[in-house]
């Protein structure tokens, strides 16, 4: 999670929340297998790693590891 990311947080949510007759049809959706398998349990998963995590103003990765 990083901070000042709540624009992209405010878009998927407005696009979420519009009805599904008024959505474009020629709307360009993930095609991943990945996606198929995401459900209710592994999003609460999800969330539940995300809120023990610090909020960060830069993504961090990891220590850099020798150059």
């Amino acid at each position: 999670m990083f901070s000042g990311c709540y624009g992209t947080g405010t878009i998927e949510t407005a696009l979420a929340l519009t009805p599904e007759i008024e959505r474009s049809p020629s709307a360009k959706l993930p095609t991943d297998p990945f996606y198929e398998r995401l459900d209710l349990a592994i999003f609460a998963h999800a969330l539940d790693a995300m809120w023990g995590e610090p909020a960060r103003r830069f993504p961090c990765f990891g220590p850099v590891e020798g150059l």
